[in-house]
């Protein structure tokens, strides 16, 4: 706890120079006639005049938890509809759909962007596997199966044998993390503290990617709400039957009215923080190593005990 209070209590003291200058992705309104300047990645930008204190946190979000459930309901799977998204975004020559993003950086650059598709495709193969030579018996079912459907034989074994050597892929209908990139922030100007969601971040949970998490793509989250939104409004304006991108309600199944973009707002989902922005740019179990080692106290106890100190700091900087 003495290491999270002195955390905190250096992130108070530098609160100002956050407020005064927020370098990461701000962007001038008007560089000549206005020097006020918002984060253009942020659904709803706040003044940088009006940020009195900020710090970013990186969050995993487990969809196998019972309390994320409502996220990965039968006809409303959020990572179904990232993938989705990302799909229509190349397929697209409007640049409609979701633009997927190196989850290995934490910029929104041009050269953060997953513009080949070969780059992203790589991204859902389980690193270190291929598939096995075929064997002789398989090779004369090929055959037999090429005849029966009227191709030719060795064609049709050569594209079988391609199809068994290629590296598995991560199963998609079965990813259940995300990673949520986020700035809590203290605006100024009303008094309240606001969570300023930038990315999402899809990773394989380590027992579908071969024994270890993988991140797989990153999306910002503006282009994220935008594609919820649009898929939310459709399936609610046509009357599917299925309504798409809402959040399940188990208290009362047939309510489709929260969308996911509605969830998130809201915080309708359980979370624990894994990485806080700190000059070494070290994660959690990285930073906190001496107590967890000394088994003082868990990863999960560690990221418990931060968010309720920096909902502490958001208190004495309302009574301020």
């Amino acid at each position: 706890m003495r290491t999270l209070s002195a955390i905190c209590f250096l992130l108070l003291v530098s609160a100002s120079s956050f407020g005064q200058a927020n370098s990461n992705g701000t962007a001038p309104i008007d560089s000549v006639q206005n020097s006020r300047r918002y984060n253009i990645n942020s659904v709803r930008p706040i003044r940088s005049e009006d940020v009195m204190f900020s710090i970013r946190v990186w969050s995993k979000m487990d969809l196998r938890e019972k309390s994320n459930e409502g996220w990965n309901s039968r006809y409303s799977k959020i990572v179904e509809i990232i993938f989705e998204g990302i799909d229509l975004w190349y397929n697209s020559a409007e640049g409609e759909g979701i633009a997927p993003y190196n989850p290995l950086t934490q910029g929104f650059d041009d050269s953060d962007l997953l513009s080949d598709r070969n780059a992203y495709t790589d991204r859902v193969i389980i690193d270190g596997t291929k598939g096995e030579d075929a064997t002789l018996d398989e090779i004369d079912r090929w055959k037999t199966e090429a005849i029966t459907r009227g191709v030719e034989p060795d064609a049709y074994v050569q594209q079988k044998t391609r199809e068994k050597l290629a590296p598995d892929s991560i199963p998609k209908d079965r990813i259940a993390m995300l990673e949520i990139e986020e700035d809590l922030i203290f605006d100024r100007n009303r008094s309240v503290p606001i969570w300023d969601i930038q990315s999402v971040k899809v990773v394989a949970q380590a027992d579908i990617a071969g024994g270890v998490e993988k991140e797989m793509v990153r999306v910002k989250y503006k282009d994220l709400v935008a594609y919820l939104n649009k898929v939310y409004r459709e399936s609610v304006a046509n009357k599917e039957e299925n309504v798409r991108a809402f959040w399940f309600n188990p208290r009362n199944p047939r309510n489709f009215d929260i969308s996911l973009t509605n969830a998130f707002d809201m915080r309708l989902f359980s979370s624990n923080i894994v990485k806080f922005s700190n000059p070494s740019d070290a994660a959690m179990e990285q930073f906190f190593e001496a107590q967890i080692t000394a088994g003082k106290r868990n990863l999960m106890e560690i990221s418990r005990d931060f968010r309720y100190q920096l909902l502490e700091t958001m208190h004495n900087l309302w009574e301020y």
